[in-house]
């Protein structure tokens, strides 16, 4: 049986299993102001990039495709290893690479402040501009759980969230350049429309005073 991820977040992006629902208790926390190094786990996780996640280690499932992006749209990728994923695989998927400078930030060891307070969770999303998937990341309370409807839900509770993008995708330049296009286009149309009715405003002005001087000789 999956495991049902609840987080707050707008339910009409698809993550890995995931759970909506009506929730009063709002999902992001203070920070703790019992914790004098948490400005530094903080900053450390907001330091974090894709070159600090495990996607290119040899022994992840992802590596092989993940240098061969061109292959797939985001929406193919994101199919074939993220959608409907297992939680505890998918949390497992993509990591904090262990080489990553992050741990001598917050430190690696199992028994360390950090670990016994904190984690942070990361999964995918289904892409919504077709060019990239964004990876979400939050650090989050550790072994945390929110009750609902006798319910206990986990990863809910977050302190910090951030979005790391995967990009390279099939036709990216393509789409790209289509999309700068449109865009060029929709500012032309923007500027264009407004004149185009301000001179046919002030025609219909210039006609009527002509109009109107004629009728009183």
């Amino acid at each position: 049986m999956k495991k049902k991820l609840l987080f707050g977040l707008t339910p009409i992006i698809l993550a890995a299993p995931f759970s909506a629902i009506s929730c009063k208790q709002k999902p992001e926390l203070s920070k703790p102001k019992d914790d004098s190094n948490f400005e530094n786990y903080l900053t450390a996780f907001n330091k974090l990039e894709l070159k600090d996640l495990n996607l290119y280690n040899d022994k992840n499932i992802l590596n092989k495709d993940i240098k061969n992006l061109e292959a797939y749209s985001p929406t193919d990728f994101y199919k074939k290893y993220l959608y409907n994923q297992d939680l505890d695989i998918m949390l497992k998927l993509v990591t904090i690479a262990k080489e990553s400078q992050y741990y001598s930030l917050i430190g690696n060891d199992p028994t360390s402040d950090f670990s016994k307070k904190y984690e942070v969770v990361i999964y995918g999303r289904n892409s919504l501009d077709n060019l990239t998937i964004p990876l979400e990341l939050a650090l989050m309370p550790k072994n945390s759980t929110y009750k609902y409807k006798n319910q206990d839900f986990k990863y809910y509770f977050y302190y910090a969230r951030k979005y790391i993008n995967i990009s390279g995708f099939k036709d990216e330049a393509i789409k790209i350049a289509k999309a700068e296009k449109q865009k060029r286009t929709n500012t032309i149309i923007s500027i264009a429309v407004p004149s185009a009715a301000l001179l046919a405003l002030i025609l219909y002005i210039s006609i009527k005073i002509r109009i109107n001087k004629k009728k009183r000789y």
